[in-house]
């Protein structure tokens, strides 16, 4: 017997009767249309919020590089947290604009159209509104950009705000203590490699545009990756052999990464030589670096997922070049070669006779002389 045949025996004594739900989607959109319906001008009305979607954009830029920070919050309460990385020199006006662009487009991306941009720049803020003129080539080239982005917007407004208020936008990394446990997080960091914008230096002289390539340096790599791209092995015939015979031990991504395969690890991500440097230095002498010698640095970087050949090689050259592990090394007192020992017995432990011998006749018919030699010391 099924369960509902149970339920409906033990509730006929009561007089109730079970009847199954009937589906209510149908009754929900007769009762939805018949309620903005109007008979007399035959038009369907429904009043929907329009509500923006809030953006809080900054920047920080320096000597070694410029970064954009935006959060986005959504008409659910949801801050989504962007960090973008200028991989190129900017100013701090520059990276205020690629950081209110960086925000635009990833509004865009979301489907938004309406939004509203908040920044503590007040020179980007009152360019945007037409307050301020700019001057610069490349502040009308970003505004210009800006203003293009903006018009595919149905709304858009652009404030200034305090540098207190818009400090869960200062640094991605004091964010986890500024904002409630309960609210839902989303980071993404993204790198930029280039600027928006593309202004010829010296504007009203030559003219001449300069273009920026970033072109990476042949390395052992390169064949090894061809050869599992598009097969595409070297000329030399001993070398393309060699590429043939190694290239098992590889695989390749699709973003073009190559790994060293591994037999009890994971997959091992190949660093190229301009790498090598940069990630020895950090995990010997940064944050959490020990000062280690070359072969627990080099076992340290298998550990965290590098590889690369002459790993041991390269990490005892760092560590043996590294200023403050030559100062603070221990002192060894080992002799650099072999010492030859001496004895330094009690006095008269070994001695030696000899006889000199002939002299003149002296007196008491002497003519012989007996010389006796202590060995103290060899």
């Amino acid at each position: 017997m099924g369960r509902i045949a149970k339920w409906g025996t033990q509730l006929g004594s009561f007089d109730v009767r079970y009847r199954p739900r009937s589906s209510v989607k149908g009754q929900v959109l007769a009762d939805f249309v018949a309620k903005f319906f109007l008979k007399n001008e035959k038009e369907m009305v429904c009043h929907v919020e329009n509500r923006p979607l809030k953006v809080f954009v900054d920047d920080a830029s320096s000597a070694v590089g410029a970064n954009a920070r935006i959060v986005i919050v959504t008409l659910e309460g949801i801050r989504l947290e962007h960090s973008f990385r200028l991989r190129f020199r900017a100013s701090n006006n520059e990276a205020e604009y690629k950081a209110l662009l960086a925000g635009l487009r990833a509004i865009m991306g979301i489907g938004a159209r309406d939004v509203e941009v908040y920044l503590d720049s007040r020179l980007v803020v009152n360019q945007v509104q037409g307050s301020f003129e700019a001057q610069d080539s490349r502040m009308k080239a970003y505004l210009q950009v800006v203003k293009q982005i903006m018009n595919k917007f149905c709304t858009t407004k652009v404030a200034q705000v305090a540098r207190a208020q818009n400090r869960h936008a200062d640094s991605l990394a004091t964010l986890a203590s500024l904002m409630t446990e309960e609210v839902s997080r989303l980071i993404k960091v993204k790198l930029i490699e280039e600027p928006s914008i593309d202004v010829a230096i010296g504007v009203g002289a030559a003219g001449v545009e300069i273009a920026v390539i970033f072109a990476t340096e042949p390395c052992w790599m390169d064949s090894i990756i061809d050869f599992l791209a598009k097969d595409g092995i070297p000329y030399d015939e001993k070398e393309a052999n060699r590429v043939r015979r190694v290239a098992a031990w590889y695989w390749l991504s699709t973003d073009r990464k190559l790994y060293r395969r591994s037999f009890r690890g994971p997959y091992l991500l190949c660093l190229r030589p301009k790498k090598i440097s940069e990630l020895l230095a950090k995990l010997h002498d940064g944050v959490c670096g020990s000062h280690v010698k070359g072969r627990s640095l080099a076992h340290r970087a298998m550990t965290q997922g590098f590889w690369w050949p002459q790993m041991q090689k390269d990490a005892a050259e760092y560590v043996r070049k590294y200023e403050q592990c030559q100062k603070h090394v221990p002192l060894i007192h080992q002799p650099a070669s072999h010492l030859n020992p001496v004895s330094n017995p009690w006095l008269f432990a070994q001695w030696g006779l000899d006889i000199l011998c002939p002299f003149p006749w002296v007196t008491r018919n002497r003519r012989f002389v007996l010389v006796a030699v202590d060995y103290f010391t060899k």
